[in-house]
């Protein structure tokens, strides 16, 4: 019943009550992180994209699921805000470990926010 509940709120049409569920989601809701990530990129309000992003790397933490890491992927190399790609990328190095430096590495070489070419060279050290 909790479950449900929780993940009701995640698809709240109020963006507060999102943000709040997404908020206190952790590896005790792993089973949802299919549902979250399945609208990561769906999402209108960069915030919450970013705080799905950020949830999806504590409830999917080494969990390297392609419905999980593909989604994170797409966000943290396309996503228009550089808040959101610095959630994704920290998110896919939790969840994909090795897996994810190929997109890290994409991370240091292409993109346009320094800050975040910084953080996708950290992650890769810390992953190699």
């Amino acid at each position: 019943v909790a479950k449900r509940a929780l993940e009701a709120l995640t698809r709240d049409a109020e963006p507060a009550v999102r943000r709040a569920a997404l908020s206190a989601l952790g590896p005790e809701q792993r089973e949802l992180a299919k549902s979250v990530a399945g609208r990561l990129n769906q999402e209108a309000e960069w915030p919450l994209r970013a705080t799905a992003a950020e949830a999806l790397g504590r409830m999917a933490k080494g969990q390297a699921e392609p419905a999980v890491v593909e989604p994170l992927t797409r966000a943290a190399l396309s996503d228009p805000y550089a808040l959101v790609r610095e959630a994704a990328a920290r998110a896919l190095a939790a969840v994909a470990g090795n897996a994810a430096l190929p997109t890290l590495r994409q991370l240091k070489e292409r993109d346009p926010e320094p800050r975040l070419r910084g953080l996708a060279e950290r992650l890769s050290k810390e992953l190699e």
